[in-house]
């Protein structure tokens, strides 16, 4: 009777534990996609210059957009990319600010997609394949025959980037989202700068100018870090945000912004 029992416990004993290893198994088999998909997800990183921001280096993910240039930083987070979060690195300070900064600080006049052609781009990205938009001025495309060109945008093709992502840089940028949905890298425009003059007053001349021009692009693994906001110090007023370390100015920071001695 003893041997009975002992065999019927050490029976219970393996299907206990080949249950736990199949539900182990079975877990490992569902988790490995998961696994293998978020080491697979991709982001662009573009590295130019701009006319207004200067040398800049911009990171598009799924999981968010970021533009650091010589000011700072500015974040929009995935997946909604509602807001912009500007980050002061110096004096690590972070700041909200309206969706429109994008349009503010490229300071791009708008252009009207509907008016342009297609030409072959001279930017070589291998494996993505990448156009040039001629953007010409007028709103009717019946008025293109002019020639009267505003602009040139180079777009990416097939990145690995989803819809939403493309649409919000495309707004950031350019203004609107082209019809087959590639992706804006370079803006050469026709548009105004100040210039000095002999006199008190600047004068604004229009002329060529590259926006945006990207020199490099590489496509690596997304690093999620990149588009978590920094444990700064979050502010309200922008003079805390641009010059201050602590809450309020001090002296020594206003004597710096106005390049004088306090009296």
């Amino acid at each position: 009777m003893r041997e009975v029992l002992t065999t019927i416990y050490q029976n219970r004993r393996l299907s206990v534990f080949i249950g736990a290893f199949a539900l182990l198994l079975s877990f490992f088999i569902q988790v490995e996609p998961c696994l293998a998909k978020a080491s697979q997800e991709k982001m662009l990183v573009l590295g130019g210059r701009g006319v207004r921001s200067g040398a800049v280096r911009i990171y598009l993910s799924n999981q968010g957009i970021l533009v650091i240039d010589h000011l700072g930083s500015a974040l929009w987070q995935g997946p909604q990319f509602n807001s912009c979060l500007l980050m002061n690195h110096e004096n690590h300070t972070k700041i909200v600010s309206d969706d429109k900064f994008g349009v503010k600080n490229f300071g791009h006049p708008r252009f009207n997609l509907e008016n342009s052609e297609k030409v072959q781009s001279d930017l070589n990205f291998s494996p993505l394949p990448s156009y040039k938009l001629l953007v010409y001025k007028g709103r009717s495309p019946r008025k293109k025959a002019k020639k009267l060109k505003k602009a040139e945008i180079i777009y990416l093709e097939k990145v690995p980037l989803s819809k939403e992502v493309i649409a919000k840089w495309s707004q950031l940028l350019v203004g609107e989202v082209s019809s087959d949905s590639a992706l804006p890298v370079s803006i050469y425009q026709y548009s105004g700068r100040f210039h000095d003059t002999d006199g008190p007053d600047l004068e604004k001349r229009y002329e060529w100018m590259h926006l945006l021009r990207i020199e490099k692009i590489e496509v690596k693994p997304v690093k999620a870090e990149l588009f978590r906001a920094p444990a700064y110090r979050l502010v309200q007023d922008k003079a805390d945000f641009m010059f201050s370390s602590g809450k309020r100015l001090d002296e020594r920071e206003l004597d710096d912004l106005y390049s004088g001695t306090l009296k």
